[in-house]
This record gives C-alpha cells, sequence and structure tokens, in this order.
C-alpha cells in the first residue's frame, strides 16, 4: 500500500476485527434449521459460504443472510498506524487484507478528508504514480 509506505507512522487506517465466534452461534441453529449452512471458521469461508447462498438464486435470503451476518460483526475502527497497539489485531477482516485505508468522498467524513490529504501528500513526494 503506497500511502502506508509514505507514511508508515501516521497513516489513517481502518481495521475490522475477527467477529467473536459466539456472535454466529444463534444466526447459524436458526439457517440450519431450514437446511441453510454457513461456515464461519475464517473470512475465506464465510465469504464462500454467502457465495454459494448467492449462487442458489434466492435473492430474499441472500439479503437476510448477508444482513444478518453483518450484524454479528465487530465494527471496524479508525486508528493511526503509528499508535497501534502491537499485540491488537490490526488486518481488515470483513476484506480479509492486512493493511486497509478507506476513503470515499472527502465531504462525507473527517477521516476522508485526513486520508484523501495524505494521498496528496504521498503523490507528491513520489511523483504521478497513476
Amino acid at each position: 500500500l503506497l500511502y502506508f509506505s509514505c507514511f508508515p507512522s501516521t497513516s489513517l487506517l481502518r481495521r475490522h476485527p475477527p467477529p467473536q465466534k459466539e456472535n454466529f452461534s444463534s444466526l447459524k441453529f436458526q439457517l440450519e434449521r431450514i437446511g441453510v449452512f454457513i461456515d464461519t471458521t475464517t473470512s475465506k469461508s464465510l465469504a464462500e459460504s454467502l457465495d454459494r447462498i448467492t449462487a442458489k438464486g434466492d435473492s430474499q435470503l441472500d439479503f437476510l443472510v448477508r444482513s444478518m451476518t453483518s450484524r454479528c460483526l465487530r465494527p471496524a475502527q479508525y486508528f493511526c498506524s503509528g499508535d497501534s497497539d502491537k499485540t491488537q489485531e490490526n488486518s481488515h477482516y470483513g476484506l480479509a487484507i492486512k493493511v486497509y485505508t478507506h476513503f470515499t468522498s472527502p465531504i462525507r467524513r473527517y477521516a476522508d478528508v485526513v486520508v484523501h490529504r495524505l494521498l496528496d501528500l504521498c503523490k507528491d513526494q513520489t511523483g504521478p504514480t497513476f
């Protein structure tokens, strides 16, 4: 991630901690009662389970399961890479990547404004990379 390499101690990153396994127990139980099985062992196995449900072609079931699954996940958090607790998991569970920053339009959230400003500085330091 170019942005992180430019600012290893001041990057505004976003982590998404892994869910607590017990968060899924009720959902898994209810889904199994109707013949739907999800594997929550890893983020990859969960994504594959959700993709199998999508492949069945029942858009209402797909929407419901994905909505209920997202409620089992822990909220993502912004953090400064320099303030990161080295014992804490800083990857993004939902996307299964180790270093992640998130931004949309810089008018939406202050975090987006910060990331856009740092990206501009990074671009200025490294020259055009696009």
